[in-house]
């Protein structure tokens, strides 16, 4: 075999492995992707949500209020107010934040932890709240 030969034998070898590779790639890819969708269902299908339409919908104004005070917060600091005024905003802001977290629990205790008590289930839902108070502590 002459040496032209071999070294289009390894180049083919080369070419056919990397195109493998890619396909395999491809193929790993595609099944993270596919086991990450299956996470995000099975994570969906756990957890109950926010309440009703209506209970979104005010908790999604609440937030967007907050977020106004944010910004409102951000100008004053580039418009070079003083430091109390801005602390206070600051402090208006945690009392709606908190509030507003407040009201997530609220809400799910009254409607999938009570479910779930009723159905039997008491350990766990009484866990979670208590965790949940944990986090704002």
């Amino acid at each position: 075999m002459e040496k032209t030969e071999k070294v289009k034998k390894v180049k083919k070898v080369k070419k056919t492995s990397k195109a493998k590779s890619a396909t395999k790639k491809k193929t790993l890819k595609e099944i993270k992707e596919q086991r990450a969708k299956e996470a995000i269902e099975a994570f969906k299908a756990q957890k109950e949500t926010i309440g009703t339409e209506e209970e979104r919908k005010e908790i999604v104004n609440r937030l967007k209020r907050i977020i106004g005070s944010m910004n409102g917060v951000k100008k004053m600091i580039e418009d070079g107010y003083p430091c109390d005024q801005i602390l206070i905003q600051f402090s208006a802001i945690d009392r709606a934040t908190k509030s507003l977290a407040n009201y997530v629990v609220l809400k799910h205790m009254t409607n999938y932890v009570v479910d779930e008590i009723k159905n039997g289930n008491i350990e766990q839902p009484l866990k979670n709240v208590v965790d949940y108070f944990k986090r704002f502590e």
